[in-house]
């Protein structure tokens, strides 16, 4: 089973749908905030990271940004157009892999977030 930290500093009613779907189709996901002390806190081997962006720490994304270039993680966004800028600011946009502007559909980003961990 594969692991998927799922990054987000509310428990919200879409993010709580993501991640029930997500289990669904046989991952585990890993829920935590987004300050560099919960991510560091994460010893699983992760095999990707789905942020739900919305306030976002500056902090929280240069720890994401050195943890994705060293780990070579897949990461993913979902945020609404101004936030999705706000993470191409510091993490640079050939290491984001996906892209999913809000409103989300969350089986489509569920579906999405399989068919490319599955390549």
């Amino acid at each position: 089973m594969e692991n998927i930290l799922l990054i987000s500093e509310t428990e919200s009613f879409i993010v709580s749908s993501l991640v029930k779907q997500m289990e669904e189709m046989e991952y585990h996901v890993i829920q935590t905030g987004a300050s560099p002390d919960a991510i560091g806190k994460m010893k699983e081997k992760i095999h990707a990271i789905l942020l739900y962006a919305e306030e976002l720490s500056a902090d929280g994304l240069i720890y994401l940004k050195d943890r994705v270039i060293e780990e070579d993680i897949p990461f993913m966004v979902i945020g609404d157009s101004n936030q999705i800028e706000e993470v191409e600011n510091v993490i640079p946009e050939q290491f984001i892999r996906m892209q999913f502007l809000r409103p989300i559909n969350v089986k489509d980003v569920a579906g999405e977030v399989d068919k490319f961990l599955k390549k």
